[in-house]
């Protein structure tokens, strides 16, 4: 009796194209082409500008092709209460703050204690660059997903703390 190795399936399928694929394909497609530096500089220029509109502006972005929106939106989180029960936090935790009472107070380590994230710069909102394919065009929705660069994320954190942007509601 023969053992088969069964191997084990990875149902991630991972798509990433860089920018030296994108320009192969336009180099085919249009046969009098830019060189690859210039072309990426155009793509790197194109993209932050849209980034800048996104995060300063507050603009919702329609990508072509009938393929999603991204925007920026805010929701308000609450702390959840329910009877004979410790409280549900929803809140992000603070985990400088938290690890400074760690060192301070043993007992608060030993029990756990976690220091939250109030908001009280943007009055109780978060805010989330979003990706909405509500509108979009295609099979199998569930199975794409955005996430936005560390860069977008701290640029919007600053605009938020600077109180420079606002957002629609979530």
């Amino acid at each position: 009796m023969q053992q088969t190795k069964v191997d084990k399936r990875v149902h991630t399928l991972f798509t990433d194209y860089s920018n030296q694929d994108y320009y192969k394909f336009y180099k085919n497609k249009y046969k009098n082409t830019v060189d690859i530096s210039t072309f990426r500089k155009v793509i790197k220029d194109l993209n932050t500008a849209i980034r800048y509109e996104i995060v300063n502006n507050n603009y919702d972005y329609k990508l072509p092709k009938r393929l999603g929106i991204i925007t920026v939106r805010k929701f308000k989180k609450k702390i959840k209460i329910e009877s004979g029960k410790r409280p549900g936090y929803n809140l992000a935790p603070d985990w400088k703050a938290t690890k400074k009472l760690w060192e301070e107070d043993e007992e608060a380590r030993k029990n756990k204690i976690l220091i939250r994230h109030e908001n009280k710069h943007s009055k109780g909102y978060t805010f989330h660059i979003r990706y909405s394919k509500r509108i979009a065009n295609f099979k199998n929705k569930s199975l794409y997903r955005f996430k936005p660069t560390r860069t977008m994320q701290r640029e919007l954190a600053n605009n938020i703390k600077e109180n420079n942007l606002d957002a629609f509601l979530l």
